[in-house]
């Protein structure tokens, strides 16, 4: 599913798939991560490969 943040005439958004969030969708879509993350610290790396 692509990710994406975007700008334009609207100004700043971020997108994933075909769906843009608010600026509440985004806070609660970053807590909801690092809660996960958080709890299962070994399942995540960077893209890069490193670890978290």
């Amino acid at each position: 599913m692509p990710v994406r943040s975007a700008f334009d005439a609207m100004g700043p958004r971020f997108e994933i798939g075909p769906y843009s969030l608010t600026d509440d969708d985004i806070a609660r879509l970053h807590n909801a991560l690092l809660a996960h993350i958080k709890a299962f610290p070994d399942d995540f790396k960077r893209a890069n490969g490193d670890p978290v």
